[in-house]
């Protein structure tokens, strides 16, 4: 059998909840509020974060300075590299680049 029930036969809405479940629901929203989220950031990350600024940083700088070529022009000028103590060092660093 079928029941017509108002204009154009749709029912009056009702709810499939029991009363008094939203105020349930108001209850656990406080209590969620009051928990919060973290996060741990490891050591490498924070590492990657570091070398990526630094990075960002040397990238706005010009690759070649001026002012530092134009003093060691002098020096190579002036004859300071030809001391044996500078030899040595630059000897050193040398092969540590290539070994």
């Amino acid at each position: 059998m079928v029941n017509i029930h108002g204009l154009g036969g749709v029912p009056e809405p009702t709810s499939d909840r029991p009363s008094g479940s939203r105020e349930k629901r108001r209850d656990n929203n406080v209590n969620a509020d009051n928990r919060r989220d973290g996060v741990d950031i490891s050591s490498q990350g924070r590492q990657a974060a570091d070398i990526s600024r630094i990075k960002a940083i040397a990238d706005q700088e010009p690759d070649i300075r001026p002012d530092r070529v134009e003093q060691a022009r002098q020096s190579i000028e002036n004859g300071a590299y030809k001391k044996e103590s500078v030899i040595v060092e630059i000897a050193k660093r040398l092969e540590n680049l290539f070994s």
